[in-house]
């Protein structure tokens, strides 16, 4: 769950770094836009103004650049607060099972003395 979260961040990241370059000054440019993960074509930039966004579950809708940064910003930030409110589990998960295996420890050699 930890890693998949880090992936979706990653991806939220490059979407934001990728929104943020386009500018009236890329127009008519040729680029390679990413139609997946893996898949790139070369395509231009019509419009600097509006961009196709990803919602999830194969849902697009255009925004405008300044909203589609909003909406990768707000998506970063969901995340990064989940991130940091498993990650506070997860140690106190590892600190629990720790204290768990240091009184089995204990117990045993108590087992062990009285035999």
């Amino acid at each position: 769950m930890y890693g998949q979260l880090r992936i979706a961040h990653t991806r939220f990241k490059a979407c934001l770094d990728s929104v943020s370059q386009v500018t009236p000054e890329n127009t008519q440019k040729t680029s390679l836009l990413p139609l997946t993960a893996s898949l790139y074509v070369p395509g231009r930039i019509s419009d600097p103004n509006t961009v196709i966004v990803d919602i999830g579950t194969g849902y697009y809708v255009e925004k405008s650049t300044t909203d589609a940064k909003r909406f990768y910003a707000d998506k970063l930030e969901y995340l990064d607060k989940n991130l940091s409110q498993l990650q506070e589990t997860i140690e106190r998960k590892q600190d629990n099972l720790r204290v768990v295996g240091e009184v089995m420890q204990v117990k045993l050699l108590q087992q062990r003395a009285a035999t």
